[in-house]
């Protein structure tokens, strides 16, 4: 089993890796040629975007792994991309609206001309298919056009973003690699594997949207609530927080990608197995993530003080901390569907998601009224991924051993 998922996880990961490290790497040129408050202007709308894809995606990527097998014609097939291809683009649409608004009643520091290039970004990747290659176990189809997009990505960024006045090209590179690769991916899904449009009625629509409803809200809490609590402190934190907390962000979101693969992985070809051979598998990738956490905590400060100038000193702490909690959140997700679901079930598990959920949000409240530093809320954020991993490992010693 280990060395499928390897397999299958290697060119996920490697799309993942290319997408990450272009991200790492355009940031200190940013940082490099922007004043402090824009690069945290650039932040937000970086936060902006990403919470805008986790909401569009509406838990389609573990959403389509459980009800991919159920159609077994291609019209069938056809229909449920239809169904996703038109539900993610219409929560993007409403996405966009929120976000105008907002910045127009002024609880956003974004600027318009921000706001107005990221558009691309946030549509074409809400329709970008990713899962589809996911559930057809066919995920290297996209690495060398990811490879390719994202190099012009970052040639975009180093030719045209020279000082604050070219800022906003930093999003439209971002469009122009997301838009890239969306047409390369539904070509090929048109060309290879036949897909054409199939209309649905409201009632398939609806059905859709409320089962994999519950499979966002678990998306949102286990695999991307750094990205909430990132658009909480561009709230009320503003741009300068936003530029502390960004670096720390990046390191965590490139693991979060990572592990996100790894255990969506670890279901597509455990979940016919037994728990007996599922979990050396979780134990080897739980020792791998452990060793990751403590090589970046160790070269995190040399890191930070070479590519960046002092101003962004102050985030090598968070940076640790940050690299802590992606370490216990990705236990967590390869906890999550692939052991807890095989116990209990993914039903299960999805209500429970809504009271981590609402667990975040206090601690948030909390933090808001009584600190106000990045690092006080990387504090916050930690205790409450700490409390849902114990959660966790108590559910799995009580079904293994009372």
């Amino acid at each position: 089993m280990l060395n499928n998922i390897l397999k299958h996880s290697f060119s996920r990961i490697s799309i993942v890796l290319i997408n990450q490290l272009s991200v790492l790497i355009a940031i200190p040129i940013l940082a490099s040629r922007l004043e402090f408050f824009v690069f945290g202007q650039i932040a937000v709308g970086f936060v902006i975007v990403q919470l805008s894809w986790v909401i569009s995606d509406w838990g389609v990527q573990h959403y389509s792994i459980e009800s991919w097998n159920k159609a077994k014609k291609l019209s069938d097939k056809n229909r449920f991309i239809s169904l996703l291809l038109a539900l993610r683009i219409i929560v993007a649409v409403i996405c966009l609206s929120v976000i105008l608004f907002l910045i127009y009643t002024n609880f956003l520091n974004f600027p318009f001309i921000f706001c107005i290039c990221i558009i691309p970004s946030i549509l074409f990747g809400a329709a970008y298919p990713l899962w589809f290659f996911q559930v057809n176990k066919i995920p290297q189809t996209m690495i060398l056009p990811t490879f390719m997009s994202r190099l012009v990505y970052l040639l975009v960024i180093y030719l045209f973003v020279n000082d604050n006045s070219s800022a906003h090209w930093a999003f439209l590179a971002q469009g122009i690699n997301m838009g890239a690769i969306t047409v390369y991916a539904y070509v090929s899904m048109v060309v290879r594997h036949s897909y054409s449009w199939i209309n649905f009625n409201q009632k398939q629509f609806m059905l859709v949207l409320r089962s994999s409803l519950p499979y966002l809200l678990n998306a949102v809490t286990n695999n991307q609530i750094n990205t909430l609590w990132g658009f909480g402190l561009a709230v009320v934190g503003g741009p300068m927080a936003m530029a502390i907390f960004n670096l720390g962000d990046q390191i965590y979101r490139m693991g979060g990608a990572l592990t996100n693969v790894i255990a969506q992985s670890v279901r597509i070809y455990s979940k016919e197995c037994s728990f007996n051979k599922t979990l050396p598998t979780v134990l080897f990738f739980i020792l791998l993530y452990l060793i990751t956490a403590f090589i970046v905590i160790f070269f995190a400060k040399d890191i930070v003080m070479k590519f960046f100038n002092p101003d962004y000193y102050e985030a090598i702490k968070l940076i640790q901390i940050m690299t802590i909690i992606w370490a216990l959140h990705a236990i967590i997700k390869i906890l999550n569907y692939p052991i807890l679901g095989k116990f209990y079930s993914t039903h299960f598990i999805n209500r429970l998601t809504y009271k981590f959920l609402i667990l975040h949000v206090l601690f948030f409240l909390v933090w808001i009224n009584l600190f106000n530093s990045p690092l006080s809320m990387s504090f916050f954020f930690g205790c409450v991924v700490l409390v849902h991993l114990l959660i966790f490992f108590y559910l799995v010693f009580y079904k293994l051993y009372l």
